[in-house]
């Protein structure tokens, strides 16, 4: 059972990488947007527990993993927006 919560986690984020790289080749932003929010959550209650798991005796909580990953996300998506902004521009 420990397996499975460790490696099924690790093995959805990659096929989701691997489908938002191939959303963002074909210019299909919405969904490839949409995926990124997805793989967030996720990431956010995997690597989160992992991290204050590793780390519990430093000090390291929860609330802090997962803001300093949500700001992680937060740059995806920025970068993602800008990333459509300019091809917009091009395409005019």
């Amino acid at each position: 059972m420990d397996f499975l919560l460790n490696v099924v986690p690790g093995i959805l984020m990659a096929i989701g990488f691997v489908f938002m790289l191939y959303l963002l080749y074909h210019r299909k932003f919405a969904f490839a947007l949409l995926l990124i929010v997805c793989l967030a959550g996720l990431s956010v209650y995997y690597y989160g527990l992992w991290v204050v798991r590793r780390f519990e005796g430093m000090g390291v909580s929860l609330l802090g993993v997962s803001i300093f990953l949500f700001g992680l996300i937060v740059l995806l998506i920025m970068l993602l927006i800008r990333m459509i902004n300019s091809n917009r521009g091009e395409s005019k």
